[in-house]
């Protein structure tokens, strides 16, 4: 969670960066659905999304394959979650979308810390080739370029702060 916060990258605003990379992952792969999903406490948080109704955001930890996909290091594919002992009883795949095809890669930061998921998913059943494999990991890796481009900046953003205020005492202590 510390490794998390550290980014503040959690109930941010849309950002089209993000938004690209989820709606390249659902174009390579061929799928209905993607998401770049940020783990919490208790619920996976959707930094961006395709092909999902604007007002979904999260879903608890419990409801999500996400979970799994972060103890891996790298692809998680399940071809037929309805065949698959621990994902058949899941909401999404018992009941509409009927989710049939799962596809993500963890979001893994330079300290070996799992943040969350790069994901595609089809109600019908897919499969990805190795080109289109290698793109999901690739394009997950640019996402955590860009997380770490915007841990940087918040970074410096708090130590021009602390700059700015250290002047603006020297200045107070200075005049007359």
């Amino acid at each position: 969670m510390a490794a998390l916060k550290s980014y503040d990258i959690l109930d941010t605003d849309p950002e089209a960066e993000y938004d690209d990379i989820a709606t390249m992952a659902a174009q390579i792969s061929g799928c209905q659905f993607a998401y770049i999903s940020f783990c919490d406490d208790t619920r996976f948080w959707l930094k961006s999304k395709c092909g999902y109704p604007e007002d979904f955001c999260e879903r608890p930890r419990e409801l999500s394959m996400c979970p799994a996909t972060i103890l891996q290091t790298d692809l998680l594919i399940v071809e037929d979650m309805r065949n698959h002992p621990h994902y058949k009883e899941l909401p999404s795949v018992k009941n509409p979308p009927h989710t049939r095809f799962y596809c993500a890669m963890p979001l893994i930061n330079p300290e070996g810390y799992a943040l969350g998921t790069l994901c595609v998913w089809d109600p019908g059943q897919t499969q990805l080739n190795q080109k289109q494999q290698n793109c999901i990991r690739s394009l997950a890796r640019q996402v955590l370029k860009l997380l770490e481009m915007r841990r940087r900046i918040n970074e410096l953003q708090k130590r021009h702060d602390k700059l700015l205020r250290l002047v603006t005492r020297m200045r107070s202590l200075l005049q007359p």
